[in-house]
């Protein structure tokens, strides 16, 4: 029960709601005039990206610590977003979006671990997980009805990302003072 722990509930809260994308996206696609078969592949690839994006995480945060990396990470994110909200840019939006998906298994565990050290680590982060799924829960009829009351993704794809660099300003404020 500390501002530490409600700032990170919500920094948690809005990365879940974003990464509620991954499960629109083949409406998305759909929208964009790609069939079936395109949006299997392009899925495909994005999952091999988002494996291996994690193994690039866990580089990034051990040079770059987690402060500096995960708050890179979440600009990168954002910036998925409005890229992937033009339909030509649809191919490498999904591939950096896929390396802004990772961060909610290999980001915000560590930054948990690094706000309130391991010995209350399991018990938090049982919390913090469960507020994860309050961030998709939440997200996804948002999502769909951003696109049943427009036709299409577009504000929901230019307003999150504003949500995600607001969360990296918090996980920045939150980590400052961290060693």
């Amino acid at each position: 029960k500390s501002p530490q722990l409600y700032m990170l509930i919500a920094v948690i809260v809005v990365i879940t709601a974003a990464c509620g994308v991954q499960q629109q996206q083949p409406s998305m696609l759909g929208i964009y005039g790609y069939d079936a078969g395109g949006i299997s592949r392009m899925l495909s690839v994005q999952t091999a990206v988002l494996a291996l994006g994690k193994i690039g995480q866990g580089i990034l945060y051990g040079r770059l610590g987690v402060r500096r990396g995960g708050c890179f990470m979440l600009v990168l994110f954002a910036a998925a977003f409005w890229i992937l909200a033009v339909p030509a840019l649809a191919w490498p939006g999904l591939m950096v979006m896929a390396l802004g998906l990772g961060i909610y298994t290999t980001l915000l565990p560590l930054v948990t671990r690094q706000v309130f050290g391991t010995r209350e680590y399991a018990a938090i982060w049982g919390i913090l997980a469960t507020c994860g799924s309050v961030g998709t829960i939440v997200a996804n009829p948002i999502w769909g009805s951003i696109c049943d009351l427009t036709g299409s993704y577009t504000i929901a794809m230019l307003v999150f990302p504003v949500l995600l660099l607001l969360a990296a300003w918090a996980l920045n404020q939150l980590l400052k003072d961290m060693r």
